[in-house]
């Protein structure tokens, strides 16, 4: 996801679970890519908003998952 207005500034990204059968987790690991780890299997609706302090967007995207895991954003397609 890129900055909303392509404005000078750092841009910051927060993570959720819209919708989904259990609970999801998001962390970053040491080398900065982002986990998302979910707890049951089933289709998880996840939410990216990207905010530069001036504008914000929010992305959707649907995660189908198969068995408790978890998956690197370079899996789920952001970064």
């Amino acid at each position: 996801m890129s900055d909303p207005d392509a404005g000078p500034g750092e841009v910051r990204t927060d993570w959720s679970c819209v919708s989904g059968p259990g609970a999801v987790w998001f962390e970053r690991g040491a080398n900065g890519n982002l986990f998302a780890t979910f707890s049951a299997a089933g289709t998880y609706v996840l939410a990216c908003t990207a905010d530069d302090g001036q504008d914000r967007t929010t992305d959707e995207k649907t995660i189908v998952v198969t068995a408790a895991t978890q998956l690197a954003d370079e899996l789920i397609g952001w970064g």
